[in-house]
């Protein structure tokens, strides 16, 4: 189990990686709220250890723009690690990229559309 959710993370990296390059990816709350409220995000990621109020806000916002979201299991560190800043909310603004990385968990519960 452990070295399924380190080759995810390590295909999310790879990804990620990718599209922050590209600027396709919006990294903290305040800039990934605001993609998802002007219709410009396709895929909400969370760290699962992120407080509860925050991670709440976020899933309602990405509700209400209908917008699937996923929480990935991994600490803020993790999180960090992954996308190179430390941060717990990352929003992905371009489908393709969102596509990609949801096929890593295809077949899983767990990717979310209100």
């Amino acid at each position: 189990m452990k070295e399924a959710k380190s080759l995810e993370l390590k295909k999310l990296r790879n990804i990620l990686s990718v599209a922050k390059k590209a600027g396709k990816v919006c990294l903290g709350f305040d800039v990934a709220k605001v993609a998802l409220m002007t219709g410009k995000g396709f895929l909400l990621l969370l760290s699962d250890d992120l407080s509860e109020g925050t991670k709440n806000s976020m899933i309602n916002i990405a509700c209400r723009s209908h917008v699937k979201y996923r929480v990935i299991e991994a600490s803020l560190e993790e999180f960090g690690n992954i996308v190179g800043k430390r941060v717990g909310v990352v929003a992905v603004i371009d489908w393709g990229f969102a596509s990609k990385i949801d096929e890593i968990w295809e077949g899983e519960t767990g990717g979310v559309l209100c």
